[in-house]
């Protein structure tokens, strides 16, 4: 009878497994602004950085800052997860999964 316990707490691990997953994303860029120009390299990555742009989205300078526009998320179409829904900033994603307890393999 104890073990019956369980099965909610594994249910729940397994939810938020699914709707905490990592979700690709991008910076939202406003009308006319190109990700070529706008959005600095991450050589670590190999691609475009997911979380910042060059200031007032010009390499003039070089300086960088977060996403002032927000994130734009790849997901298909009636999808949605908790990282998606409250994404206040780039360091969610990662602080989701550590909170709600979420463990990758």
């Amino acid at each position: 009878m104890l073990c019956c316990n369980y099965f909610p707490v594994v249910l729940n691990h397994l939810a938020m497994a699914l709707y905490g997953a990592r979700t690709p994303h991008r910076c939202h860029l406003p009308a006319g602004v190109f990700p070529n120009t706008s959005v600095p390299w991450n050589a670590d990555a190999g691609a475009r950085d997911a979380c910042r742009v060059y200031v007032n989205y010009s390499r003039e300078n070089n300086d960088t800052e977060p996403c002032p526009d927000g994130w734009d998320y790849e997901l298909r179409p009636r999808e949605k997860n908790i990282v998606s829904e409250v994404s206040q900033d780039c360091s969610l994603p990662t602080s989701v999964s550590r909170e709600l307890g979420v463990s990758r393999c």
